[in-house]
C-alpha cells in the first residue's frame, strides 16, 4: 500500500482512473479494467497482489471501542 500511495503522490494526474496493480513491493501498472489487472497479476506477482480502483481515496473510519459511559 505504501508503494501505491507514494507513486500516486508523485504524479496524481497519471493515476486518475482505472485499476492499479501492486505486488512484490512495486507498482506493476494501471489497467483499464479489473479483469485486465487480474490477468496481469497472475504473470507478474509471485505471491499476492493488490488491485485498487482509481482514483484512490484514503478514508478514515472512526470506530468506538467499548461502551460509551
Amino acid at each position: 500500500m505504501k508503494t501505491l500511495t507514494e507513486e500516486i503522490n508523485k504524479s496524481p494526474e497519471k493515476y486518475r482512473s482505472g485499476y492499479a496493480l501492486a505486488c512484490d513491493g512495486r507498482l506493476v501498472g494501471v489497467f483499464r479494467s479489473y479483469d485486465e489487472a487480474l490477468s496481469k497479476s497472475k504473470d507478474a506477482c509471485r505471491d499476492h497482489g493488490l488491485i485498487v480502483k482509481l482514483p484512490y481515496k484514503e478514508e478514515v473510519e472512526e470506530i468506538e471501542l467499548g461502551f460509551p459511559w
